[in-house]
């Protein structure tokens, strides 16, 4: 059995047997907002117990947790993404023994069929060794992608290698994480709804009172949207907290209640038509309401949600701007919640109430429309981001940036257009390099095998078509971050 003090991370799966707490599951189920915990529920090893104690059995050891089969899922998808091979490779395993051959033969087959002079085709074959010397085609590519990742890093991008670099440059699909990626992963007062009794600010400000010694994330919320407002709190009396369901007190000469649904039910105050309707818009919404209201009946509904990231929908409008048509949102969250922000960033497709392997089955979907990538921030993300052709960390999670093939440092979304772009351009930079060296080595191995030039221009053009692939590829470096 365990005991989770308010504030610690719950260390085994297991059920509840006694106490109530908010217990925050986001990091394993993408949920936004924190659960309520009371006998008899599950908890996954990795979330956090916020305000209550509880005492929990037990049911799974360190092997099974949830966070442990994350984990190996994460291992399985990344033991069955396929090696890239580089065309220049493959290229070059073929091209250096030709070359090899071609050399040989010029040296010998002259001489010893027709009777011609070893030193001039001698010469000529030593011309065309140098001639043909991929070096500017072996060093097109490296170089390219190390000005790439040096450019991106001063731009707060950090990519994994230059495998990272170049699949994100064929991206077709680009799918999002919700809880922490697209939105804050922390409540935010959308709106106070009134029915009419009091004002707004009267209501905020009655709810913040009453919640102001409370830990409760939407407590937090509505607190720091009253100071906000430059509301001044009251100090309420006869104080009294009902876990997993609210709080009441007296001011005055009133007893005010503040909380959910359980609590107004618990305590007899019948909830109106009105009031019905009220809530039913508000979760329609997908957002969760804070009800205000007295013994005579409900005064109104504080809306809370998880707040967009200021840079969430700049980001997508960005991604589409450079050409990225097929964005897809993959969330735990519920599907009000999911649609709801889908909307407001401005993306079509999305999927909500998924596990982590439910992520996992729908990246491995996406990419039979070809290079897929995954932007996500938590341990349910992981396993996506493994599958995914690339992956985007953002965020502080250890498993996430591990799992990650790319990691936008300071967590803007901005960032990922950025690095779409760059690693387009420096595609771009690798293949002008590669033809320009296959152009110049093909037209000097002409002109060294019929006599026109000799040694000293063959090691200029050896040298010369290095450098400039060199230069070409150190463009990168001024590559600009491309506002939305």
């Amino acid at each position: 059995m365990l005991t989770i003090r308010p504030g610690q991370r719950i260390a085994l799966d297991g059920v509840v047997l006694s106490g109530t707490s908010a217990v925050d599951q986001s990091p394993i189920t993408g949920e936004s907002l924190p659960e309520n915990k009371e006998k008899g529920d599950s908890v996954y090893a990795g979330t956090l117990n916020q305000t209550g104690f509880l005492e929990v059995e037990v049911t799974h050891t360190a092997r099974d947790t949830t966070v442990a089969r994350i984990v190996h899922l994460v291992e399985e998808a990344q033991e069955s993404r396929a090696p890239i091979q580089q065309w220049v490779d493959r290229f070059s395993a073929i091209y250096t023994p030709i070359v090899l051959v071609l050399a040989v033969g010029i040296t010998l087959i002259p001489p010893l069929l027709f009777a011609q002079p070893f030193q001039p085709w001698f010469y000529k074959a030593l011309v065309l060794l140098v001639i043909a010397c991929p070096c500017a085609l072996v060093i097109a590519t490296p170089v390219s992608l190390i000005s790439a990742i040096g450019a991106a890093t001063r731009q707060g991008v950090l990519f994994k290698g230059g495998h990272a670099l170049e699949t994100a440059g064929r991206l077709k699909t680009l799918a999002f994480d919700k809880t922490g990626t697209i939105t804050q992963g922390l409540p935010v007062v959308q709106k106070v709804h009134n029915l009419g009794l009091i004002s707004d600010n009267m209501m905020l400000m009655i709810a913040a009172s009453l919640e102001k010694q409370s830990e409760h994330p939407l407590a937090k919320a509505i607190i720091a949207e009253a100071t906000a407002q430059g509301l001044e709190l009251e100090t309420p009396e006869s104080f009294t907290a009902v876990p997993g369901k609210g709080i009441w007190a007296k001011f005055g000469l009133a007893i005010y209640f503040v909380g959910n649904r359980r609590l107004f039910e618990e305590q007899g105050i019948e909830l109106s038509d009105a009031a019905q309707s009220l809530l039913a818009k508000i979760e329609s919404q997908g957002q969760t309401p804070v009800l205000i209201g007295t013994r005579q009946g409900l005064m109104g509904a504080i809306a809370l949600a998880d707040g967009l990231r200021l840079e969430s929908a700049a980001a997508v409008r960005l991604l589409k701007r450079i050409g990225l048509k097929q964005l897809v949102m993959l969330t735990g969250d519920r599907s009000a919640v999911a649609r709801q922000i889908a909307q407001q960033v401005g993306i079509e497709e999305y999927q909500a109430e998924l596990l982590p392997e439910d992520k996992l089955q729908a990246i491995q979907k996406l990419r039979r429309f070809g290079v897929v990538g995954m932007v996500g921030d938590g341990i349910n993300d992981t396993p996506a981001l493994a599958a995914a052709d690339v992956s985007f960390a953002v965020g502080k999670i250890d498993v996430a940036l591990e799992a990650a093939d790319i990691v936008l440092v300071g967590n803007d979304l901005r960032r990922l257009g950025y690095a779409i772009q760059l690693s387009r351009r420096t595609l771009s930079v690798i293949q002008q390099s590669i033809v320009v060296a296959l152009v110049l080595n093909a037209t000097f191995i002409i002109l060294g095998v019929l006599g026109v030039i000799g040694l000293p221009i063959a090691v200029f053009e050896d040298m010369g078509s290095s450098l400039l692939v060199t230069l070409n590829a150190m463009r990168l470096f001024n590559t600009k971050i491309y506002e939305a």
